[in-house]
């Protein structure tokens, strides 16, 4: 207590009466320890027990927050422990830090341990694709033929006959290894031709370019309008579905 009452009067002017009468109401009330404990097992005084109430008086919440420092001040850093890896691949550094959350007491070392890890080893670099200047004409007699589909096979139905879409999806097919563009042709590769023959048997380029049906050919009802345009887009769904199911993966070497 008597060190309280002068660090009271020193940081607050608190008079040493007004200290005693609030350090009292506080620990009558649960929010800190005993003012007059003298015990040697007591290192840090007088504690905190718990959260001040809000409806406390302001002499009651300047003590508190005296006391609370005092015991932030004299308490124990908080021992903590790091561990680190570094990597450098290809003369890029790489590093992550693990929080050890239960440290060992008993270690001994430093709180930051390093472990360096060297390999001579490629660094992964983005794959670039080549632009040919074959791909313009390839897109120009795309474009024709799409058109002219558009036209002749479904005129009532909605088609996009920007250069830019078919160029897009024709790149992304050529990206994705199903076709090749060589000397202003395109020609299917061996895993275009698979998944060629996997696809056959649906006949989705037939019913998607055919625009016009007769209602008792509408795939999964016969009625028009917008319900059938949801029953074909079902139909659809359920196909690409099925054929994800059973298309056979690519074969282990």
């Amino acid at each position: 207590m008597p060190t309280l009452q002068m660090d009271a009067f020193e940081n607050l002017g608190f008079l040493p009466s007004l200290t005693v009468r609030t350090a009292e109401k506080l620990y009558e009330r649960g929010f800190i320890s005993s003012p007059y404990v003298t015990g040697a097992d007591r290192e840090n005084g007088i504690t905190v027990l718990r959260p001040l109430a809000r409806r406390s008086s302001v002499s009651e919440k300047r003590l508190y927050r005296l006391i609370s420092g005092r015991v932030k001040a004299s308490a124990s850093p908080v021992k903590k422990q790091t561990a680190t890896i570094r990597a450098e691949i290809a003369g890029i550094p790489f590093s992550y830090t693990w929080h050890i959350p239960n440290p060992d007491d008993n270690y001994t070392g430093t709180s930051a341990q390093t472990i360096a890890i060297s390999e001579k080893i490629t660094a992964p670099a983005a794959e670039h694709h080549p632009v040919l200047f074959t791909f313009a004409p390839v897109l120009a007699n795309l474009t024709r033929y799409a058109t002219t589909a558009a036209v002749a096979t479904h005129p009532d139905m909605p088609y996009s006959r920007t250069v830019h879409e078919y160029g897009t999806a024709l790149e992304g097919v050529m990206r994705k290894g199903f076709i090749t563009i060589d000397s202003g042709s395109i020609g299917l590769t061996s895993e275009g031709e698979r998944l060629l023959i996997d696809l056959a048997p649906y006949n989705m380029a037939g019913n998607i370019l055919t625009g016009q049906r007769a209602a008792n050919e509408i795939p999964y009802g016969t009625m028009t309008g917008r319900k059938a345009v949801n029953g074909f887009g079902k139909w659809l769904s359920d196909t690409v579905r099925d054929i994800l199911r059973y298309t056979p993966g690519p074969e282990c070497p």
